[in-house]
């Protein structure tokens, strides 16, 4: 294993946190894979479908589904996915625009229409949830449950939407009725506006909370990594699919900004105009996002192949964004839980709020004797100090976890690793005293 590789896992680590309501993954987390089929599919692309559970094709015609398959090339290319990939189940994705003209009916009339060619296990919907008002949520919800009714059973759907907001108890369980799982896709809505130019993503550490806080299920659950950059305009209020850029590009529009700022030698510079900056996934976010899916007890991620640098322009090998989420979910056992996901299972709501609440006196708390992972305390003292020290627990077990899997890694290689480690367990030891100290 490659010593960034490990420094990944390690740094990852940082960020977890012990979940005692959660299972460990015991299963790998599915590989939802996104394959644009137009205008060809690389070699480097067909050979990686095998790591894929489901795989999403798509083009700019296809995803209109009033059309069928353009010809007898789109059957060959499917075809191909498959003879790839056989244990894949392969969907087509279509795009469900809302108007005042939306009909529920005629809409599954559609989408029946594009799946009876029988080259596809299912359909993936997508639609932009964050700025359908009621009356339309209540027409998507209807469209879902006349869906499910008139497909067969084996008939796999799925749905991609951004989640900013919380959704109306019916269209959510319509959703859980009906959908095999969701691609919660992210908004750029929290990327800031100052800073760099090129900035990573960082996701927030809410992770699915506007879905677990309303109890639907984990296990439909699939977090959405763009694979690429998103030209973000401060002054616009939702993305645009054109403003994407692939990640390979995106390594190239460095070298590219770095040129210009060394010429123009001012603060500040930038390829783009002003309140316009280009927010993107590289390894170390891959990465994290992969361990809020095993955190949290998921069903998995979605990645798109054809942006995910296939020709390795970026690290000089193709498809890192891939290799990140898969080191990830390899090493998924030294992870119990993941700071800002709920805790508890979707039975058992009442136990997790139980947790959260205050369950004594400071005179109580102060007299009686504790396990040290009970979380003690009263409405004026927190439980600050107690979440601290439960995530350096959760830290100290995947260290040891990592110290295990770290030892065919060379000694200068396994230096490096334990320096860092000692580094973060020490910042983290300093922080936990001054939280402590500070609330008791």
């Amino acid at each position: 294993m490659t010593t960034w590789k490990l420094l990944l896992v390690l740094g990852l680590a940082v960020g977890a946190t012990r979940c005692s309501d959660l299972e460990i993954h015991d299963e790998e987390p599915d590989i939802v894979c996104m394959v644009n089929i137009y205008p060809d599919i690389s070699d480097a692309i067909l050979n990686k479908l095998a790591v894929c559970d489901f795989i999403i094709v798509s083009y700019d015609g296809l995803c209109d589904f009033a059309r069928h398959l353009k010809n007898f090339s789109d059957a060959k290319r499917v075809a191909l996915i498959r003879s790839k990939a056989p244990h894949a189940k392969i969907l087509r994705k279509v795009e469900v625009k809302f108007d005042e003209t939306f009909d529920p009916n005629h809409a599954v009339q559609n989408v029946e229409g594009s799946l009876a060619a029988g080259l596809f296990d299912g359909v993936e919907l997508a639609f932009d949830s964050a700025h359908l008002d009621q009356h339309e949520q209540i027409k998507y919800a209807q469209f879902l449950k006349l869906l499910k009714r008139h497909l067969d059973d084996h008939v796999l759907i799925s749905n991609s939407f951004v989640c900013q907001h919380h959704l109306p108890a019916f269209l959510l369980n319509a959703m859980s009725e009906v959908l095999d799982y969701v691609i919660l896709v992210p908004s750029s809505q929290n990327a800031s506006a100052e800073g760099n130019a090129l900035a990573p993503r960082v996701y927030s550490d809410s992770v699915a909370n506007c879905l677990l806080n309303a109890n639907f299920p984990r296990n439909k659950i699939v977090l959405g990594l763009p694979t690429g950059g998103l030209l973000v305009d401060s002054s616009a209020d939702r993305e645009s699919p054109s403003n994407f850029i692939p990640y390979g590009n995106v390594c190239e529009l460095q070298n590219e900004q770095q040129r210009h700022c060394e010429e123009q030698q001012y603060q500040n510079c930038s390829l783009f105009e002003d309140g316009v900056k280009l927010v993107y996934d590289d390894p170390n976010s891959a990465g994290g996002r992969a361990l809020q899916v095993v955190g949290c007890k998921l069903r998995g991620i979605s990645i798109a192949l054809s942006y995910d640098d296939p020709a390795g322009i970026c690290v000089g090998s193709s498809f890192p964004l891939l290799g990140a989420v898969q080191n990830v979910f390899e090493h998924r056992s030294g992870v119990s839980g993941f700071r800002g996901c709920p805790c508890g299972t979707d039975e058992s709501e009442e136990e997790e709020h139980e947790t959260d609440s205050p369950c004594h006196s400071s005179e109580h708390h102060q007299s009686d004797s504790h396990e040290a992972d009970d979380c003690c305390c009263n409405s004026e003292k927190p439980c600050d100090g107690c979440k601290l020290l439960n995530r350096l627990q959760g830290a100290v077990k995947t260290s040891e976890h990592v110290a295990g899997i770290s030892k065919s890694v060379a000694d200068k290689d396994l230096l490096l690793i334990q320096l860092y480690w000692v580094q973060q367990l020490l910042q983290q030891s300093f922080l936990l005293f001054l939280r402590i100290h500070q609330v008791y």
